[in-house]
């Protein structure tokens, strides 16, 4: 029943609203679509009995409408039993999906909590930290690649502290390390413009020094190798100048750049920047040219604390295939041992 008031006039009327009418209408006939095969049921089955009843419809006919109608009702059966059962199975599948996301979300969750217990992917470190992260990295190591421009780091600390370590422990040691090449005049050039351009010592360069630079380095690896026959060294010279210098151990990388005193990188054994600087060591030094150190293991060089005579080093770089230059003097020659056997301040 329903009010409608209008001023001076009330009427009421019974019935529903047209709004409500029409949703009822709505759902009806969406059910009836759903279920057409059982409203199509009922209603025969409906017609039968009233036939039946009446009368007017033969018993033979009667029966076989009921067969009829009997039959229906087994296909409305066994089609809901199929929906059932799809949804059944739809629901399984939807399980086993959810259950697999769930086992991905939980193998997310712990490669996070392992990536942050496991610290971050790279540190920042700047002045006396570096030169500590590098010496903790030394201490002990049996194995140590470089890369980098002339090795004069390398050189005047690396090489000399790890072999001590190795000798005091009586381990072997095997070193790696690519640096310029002295023979490339082009190469120097390059690197001479970028030192100078780096440059903060107040030094002057030059190419010559550029290249008595590398060849210091590759004479100390020959007399530390003279004097500790356990230690394993090999050597690439590149024609490629590098900007950045990269000394891996077994336990960390570290990349540095000239001039010193800038940030360094520190990226931890197992770290994803570790592996990538791994490869990436490897294929340039199967890129570079080697330097074959095996030529000159019967050559004779002194390796007391005076360091080699000049004859000596001419002859070691001569069998090397790495000669000296024709204009070198004894003053270059002894310029190259005192930067191989003496260290001087040096920086990462």
């Amino acid at each position: 029943m329903i009010f409608h008031m209008t001023p001076g006039n009330v009427r009421v009327t019974t019935g529903a609203p047209p709004g409500r009418i029409s949703r009822a209408a709505t759902l009806s006939w969406t059910w009836l679509r759903r279920n057409i095969d059982t409203a199509v049921t009922l209603a025969a089955a409906v017609i039968i009995s009233i036939l039946g009843l009446a009368s007017t419809i033969a018993p033979d006919m009667l029966e076989s409408a009921i067969l009829g109608v009997l039959a229906l009702l087994a296909i409305v059966a066994i089609r809901d039993r199929d929906r059932i059962d799809a949804r059944d199975e739809a629901t399984a599948e939807a399980a086993e999906r959810t259950s697999r996301s769930m086992a991905r979300v939980s193998e997310d969750l712990q490669f996070v909590r392992g990536f942050l217990e496991a610290g971050p992917e790279i540190q920042v470190l700047h002045g006396e930290e570096i030169e500590r992260g590098l010496a903790a990295a030394r201490d002990g190591a049996p194995n140590w690649l470089f890369r980098g421009g002339i090795g004069t780091y390398f050189r005047t600390v690396t090489l000399p502290q790890v072999v001590e370590q190795a000798r005091s422990g009586s381990r072997s040691l095997s070193l790696r390390l690519e640096i310029l090449d002295p023979a490339d005049e082009v190469a120097c050039g390059r690197y001479l413009r970028h030192r100078q351009s780096q440059a903060n010592s107040g030094e002057l360069w030059n190419r010559r020094q550029v290249e008595r630079e590398c060849f210091a380095t590759v004479l100390a690896c020959c007399w530390y190798r003279k004097r500790y026959p356990r230690l394993r060294v090999e050597i690439g010279l590149s024609r490629t100048v590098r900007a950045m210098q990269y000394d891996l151990s077994d336990d960390a990388l570290f990349i540095t750049q000239e001039p010193p005193l800038r940030p360094a990188l520190k990226a931890p054994s197992g770290r994803e920047l570790y592996a990538y600087a791994r490869t990436e060591l490897d294929i340039s030094f199967d890129e570079a040219r080697p330097v074959d150190l095996e030529l000159v293991r019967d050559v004779p060089i002194d390796t007391g604390n005076g360091g080699p005579t000049h004859n000596e080093v001419r002859r070691l770089f001569t069998t090397l295939r790495l000669p000296l230059p024709a204009a070198y003097g004894d003053a270059d020659i002894a310029d190259i041992v005192r930067r191989a056997l003496h260290h001087e301040n040096a920086n990462p």
